[in-house]
């Protein structure tokens, strides 16, 4: 009769000590590029809102939508609202590394959904509110001009009053900007382009420019 050879307790602990070393190493990499792919599709978002916002001036005048106007005293409308007959997905506006994205109340009766879910914000140092709309030709820096970006607010800055010459909206950083994509966050520029940037190469940055 044959005799049957089998594994010895030392090669046991072993192959287990390999497959536990692999795993250790690949793991990481498999969380990385799972990350890697859900910032390209966060990128892909923004990049379609900044077309969004491009068709959108070319319809009012090479004039941005606000950030949010009010139309009476209980009618406001975001920016997310002027776009979406653009865009035509709400979808957008949810970042997939964002667990939680932020939700509000919209207050201008008859607008579908009632509710606004969004993970980005808007640099309202430059895209303003109300009815004083931001024209394509005031931007001296579109490449370094930021529109928006990755956020865990509304806003993208800490502002202490609603004046836009106040010293406070002029030295406004990006102290809301969601550092969700390894480190760091996407941000779409005036002139169209979306980058990602470290949170060492952003967090000094002004809302004016770059």
């Amino acid at each position: 009769m044959m005799k049957r050879k089998a594994f010895t307790l030392i090669e046991l602990l072993v192959v287990i000590a390999i497959i536990a070393i692999l795993t250790a190493i690949l793991f990481p990499v498999f969380a990385r590029a799972r990350e890697n792919a859900r910032r390209a599709s966060c990128m892909s978002n923004l990049k379609q809102i900044g077309l969004g916002m491009m068709q959108y001036t070319q319809d009012y005048d090479e004039k941005y939508p606000p950030a949010y106007n009010y139309f009476t005293a209980d009618t406001l409308v975001w920016w997310e609202d002027e776009i979406q007959p653009y865009t035509k997905s709400w979808q957008i506006f949810i970042c997939p590394s964002q667990s939680t994205p932020i939700t509000y109340n919209k207050h201008r009766d008859g607008l579908s959904p009632a509710t606004i879910t969004t993970s980005y914000a808007v640099n309202e140092t430059v895209i303003q509110t109300g009815s004083a709309a931001t024209s394509l030709a005031s931007f001296l820096q579109p490449s370094t001009t930021i529109v928006a970006a990755d956020s865990n607010s509304m806003e993208l800055f800490q502002k202490y009053s609603d004046d836009p010459a106040s010293p406070s909206w002029a030295g406004a950083t990006l102290v809301r900007v969601d550092k969700r994509h390894l480190d760091g966050a996407n941000f779409l520029f005036a002139d169209g382009h979306v980058k990602w940037r470290k949170q060492t190469r952003y967090q000094e940055w002004s809302l004016a420019g770059g």
